[in-house]
């Protein structure tokens, strides 16, 4: 019996070269050299903005292309878990809270005191 299987249901998603999660971190990088682009642009001319953005947009790409070029997808967990490097930054929501909660209490002294 033969069962119908989706032809990229094993492959990664690519684009423009890029394969898997090395597109997240393209997006991330390009990501970062707009709001750098964004603040040069505002500070020089607006050219200069562009121009910044489009070099160091290749720049990202060029080195994540290096990067995939040289590990595999299994290859990179193991360099990242070697150097002891998160895959994802997780944040403690109970800090912030607490952090919330002690502004508020200072707030209501303040507005005692004012009183």
């Amino acid at each position: 019996m033969f069962y119908q299987v989706f032809k990229s249901l094993d492959n990664p998603s690519s684009m423009f070269g890029l394969k898997g999660s090395y597109l997240r971190y393209t997006a991330a990088g390009l990501g970062i050299a707009m709001m750098i682009a964004l603040i040069v642009g505002s500070i020089t001319n607006g050219l200069i903005g562009i121009i910044s953005f489009v070099a160091l947009g290749a720049i990202v790409y060029m080195g994540v292309m290096a990067f995939q070029a040289k590990f595999t997808e299994r290859e990179r967990k193991k360099w990242f878990a070697s150097r002891k490097l998160p895959d994802v930054v997780s944040f403690q929501p109970k800090a912030f809270s607490k952090l919330a909660a002690s502004r508020l209490e200072r707030a209501k002294k303040m507005k005692q005191k004012q009183t």
